[in-house]
């Protein structure tokens, strides 16, 4: 697959569904920690059968599929079977090596009001690149690495914050411990998506505004990262 995609060229469920097939093509099991409101990522390629949702790879075959979050809300495509785990409180309530591959996108851009998983997790404005480090944590990599067979996927982003100013947090240097990271597992690709949105027009007007009024020189857009991870036995 490509190793940086545009999103006006592909949606971000069929991105994620071509590397799934791509990377983990034989898999039985997918664990979604943070399916949050609509499990966006899969629920184009969901299938409910036999009183339980399985996840359709590029490939035809049908995989088992299990959804968490700290809450159930009203839009969780898979309410009915989606737990109540907290991955700020290890250990999680799952056996040893339980699943194939967990692909993991915690609640993330800064500002409770930019994600509505944000809040639920506590957090604010003021604290938020805090609260994002304490996602990619040593004791949540470390549980991962003990309910999961062969691999993980992680997603996400650098970003500005404050969100109006020119302080650029990169995601692979500031957030992520690359070294820690390396003792549970081997970083095997890295994939870059570009998010499109009819919204990008007004974004820039709202945000380039803003900035031009404080003199800032940085571009409107970010990336997102999806780093390839296979377990380290």
């Amino acid at each position: 697959p490509n190793t940086v995609v545009y999103g006006v060229d592909i949606g971000i469920a069929k991105f994620l569904n071509n590397i799934i097939t791509f990377y983990f093509r034989d898999i039985e099991s997918i664990y979604d920690p943070t399916c949050g409101e609509g499990n966006y990522q899969f629920r184009d390629y969901l299938v409910f059968k036999d009183n339980g949702w399985y996840y359709r790879l590029e490939n035809g075959r049908l995989v088992k599929y299990v959804a968490s979050d700290i809450k159930k809300t009203r839009w969780n495509c898979c309410n009915d079977n989606c737990l109540i785990v907290d991955l700020l409180k290890p250990p999680y309530p799952f056996s040893d090596e339980e699943f194939d591959l967990v692909v993991y996108d915690p609640p993330f851009l800064p500002g409770g009001g930019e994600d509505k998983r944000a809040g639920d997790y506590g957090i604010k404005h003021a604290f938020s690149v805090e609260m994002v480090k304490r996602f990619y944590s040593e004791k949540v990599f470390r549980e991962f690495h003990r309910i999961v067979k062969r691999g993980l996927m992680v997603k996400g982003q650098d970003f500005y914050h404050p969100r109006i100013s020119d302080n650029l947090y990169l995601f692979l240097h500031d957030i992520l411990d690359i070294d820690m990271i390396r003792k549970y597992f081997r970083i095997i690709a890295i994939h870059i998506y570009r998010y499109f949105s009819q919204q990008i027009p007004l974004i820039r007007a709202r945000l380039g505004q803003s900035m031009n009024i404080k003199d800032y020189r940085r571009p409107i857009n970010v990336h997102s990262y999806y780093l390839i991870l296979y377990r380290r036995g």
